[in-house]
């Protein structure tokens, strides 16, 4: 059991894997001029993601469901009569 090797042909088998992956708007960020470097372009893009749920959530709460009439007993009476008399 003494005699088990591994080898590795890698110098960097734990870093980021070589080439390009994926889309990369950071640097599509940095290239168009909005951000110098790569952390300006994450703060950025958390900008972006903070304004988007800000927009959504001013918009839902624009857009709440009119407001009814509050009921009455009497409205509740008339409402229970005629649902039992259709069947």
């Amino acid at each position: 059991m003494n005699d088990i090797r591994f080898s590795s042909d890698q110098s960097d088998e734990f870093g980021r894997p070589a080439g390009r992956r994926g889309f990369d708007l950071g640097g599509m960020l940095i290239r168009w001029g909005i951000a110098k470097n790569r952390q300006q372009a994450e703060y950025v893009m958390i900008g972006i993601v903070v304004l988007t749920f800000v927009a959504i959530f001013f918009l839902l709460w624009k857009s709440g469901s009119p407001e009814l009439p509050p009921l009455t007993p009497d409205d509740l009476v008339s409402q229970n009569s005629s649902t039992s008399h259709e069947a």
